[in-house]
Formats: C-alpha cells, sequence, structure tokens
C-alpha cells in the first residue's frame, strides 16, 4: 500500500471548510472524490488541518493511500481533470508509510489580508477584509504582540470571542506587514501573518479573531 502526499491550492469560497460533512459541499469530500476515480477505489484523505468556510489555502497538505501504480509525477494531472477549477493539486510524492498529515505536520501559516483603502478593489472580493479606515501597521504589531506566548481557549459567539482562558505557552510569531500599491493612491496591503511552530498543538481559536481586535485598536 502506498502512501501519497500532495500539495494542493484552493479557493474556499464556495465550501464548507476542509472537513468532511454530510450534505455540504467541503475540499477534503471533494477531493476524496476525485483521489477515488483517478486510482478506482474509495480513499480516505487526510489533511493537515481544519479550515473553516469560506477560507483559501495556499499551500496545504494531504495524504492518502492506494494500490494503484500511477506515477506520482502523472497524479496531478490526473487529478486536476477530476477536480472543479478552485481547487489544484500542484505536487504529488510518495512519502514513508508512518507519514500523517495533520500529526507529521511541524509548522503552519494562517494568514489574513486587509485590504486597507478608500476604494474597494473588486478583485479582492472574497480574498481580502477591505478596512477604508487608515491602519498604522505598527500599531497592530504592537496589539498583535500580546497574543503571542499564549495557547487560547475560546467559547465562540455567533464568530466573536466570547470569552478567553490562557491555557499553555507556544511559539507563536505574529508579523504584521504593509505592502504600497503604486497603482492606487493610498491603498495598502496589511497582512496578518500568524507562524504557529508546535503545529501539533491544538488550539480552538480562529485567527482572524486576533486580526480584527488588531484593526480594532487604531
Amino acid at each position: 500500500m502506498r502512501n501519497i502526499a500532495l500539495f494542493v491550492t484552493y479557493l474556499g469560497t464556495h465550501y464548507h471548510g476542509w472537513q468532511v460533512q454530510k450534505k455540504l459541499a467541503t475540499v477534503g469530500q471533494t477531493l476524496e472524490d476525485a483521489c477515488a476515480m483517478v486510482v478506482g477505489h474509495k480513499v480516505h484523505v487526510t489533511g493537515c488541518g481544519r479550515t473553516d468556510a469560506g477560507v483559501h489555502a495556499k499551500c496545504y497538505v494531504a495524504n492518502f493511500r492506494t494500490d494503484s501504480r500511477i506515477p506520482v509525477d502523472r497524479l496531478p494531472y490526473a487529478l486536476n481533470t477530476h477536480l472543479p477549477h478552485d481547487i489544484v493539486v500542484t505536487k504529488a510524492f510518495e512519502v514513508h508509510e508512518n507519514f500523517n498529515a495533520i500529526g507529521s505536520c511541524v509548522r503552519k501559516e494562517y494568514t489574513y489580508l486587509i485590504y486597507n483603502s478608500r476604494i474597494k478593489d473588486p478583485f479582492y472580493v472574497d480574498r481580502a477584509w477591505f478596512y477604508p479606515k487608515h491602519l498604522d501597521e505598527k500599531v497592530m504589531q504592537a496589539a498583535a504582540d500580546q497574543f503571542v506566548g499564549l495557547v487560547v481557549k475560546t467559547l465562540m459567539d455567533v464568530g466573536h470571542i466570547a470569552g478567553v482562558v490562557a491555557d499553555d505557552l507556544i511559539d507563536l510569531v505574529i508579523a504584521v506587514t504593509q505592502q504600497q500599491r503604486p497603482a492606487l493612491a493610498g491603498a495598502v496591503d496589511i497582512i496578518f501573518a500568524v507562524d504557529v511552530p508546535d503545529a501539533d498543538t491544538f488550539t480552538v481559536i480562529q485567527y482572524r479573531a486576533p486580526a480584527g481586535s488588531a484593526a480594532e485598536t487604531q
């Protein structure tokens, strides 16, 4: 039995996250269906973590097991013929039998893009948070630094933090950077990136909440 790892990139706008759910379209289920069609038998695809509805991924790692002898360099092409345009397998390779996309993960990065401009950009629809008021990335960085060093457990209420309790230490790295957009005066991309070195630590927190909190400190 071969263990195949995949690099996947996807736009999550039309999906209810990664995790397979009954009667709901998810990235994981869509990929499993494509894999089954290519290798000729039912498969279980393990992802490197859950993503929420509407969340995108630039480099998501998944793995599955198969008896198929299709060469790994041909798998991305075969899988992509059975996948919709918003899910793409960019690479496939054979890994050792103990590899598990979530259990073997050692680092994750979550990025939240804020489009800081007084003028909307249609190319950023479903890609970035449009925020028309001026944001100072240095102020945001100072606010974001307050989250570093804590693993938090949250009680979520309609997508907002209802309570936060410090539980343990984790080496989070939060970087707030900006990129000017010369084509549109005054427009700035603010990138709120959360690097999680200890990726097997379970954290019940949506990283958009710290990003929003940092923005609201202005």
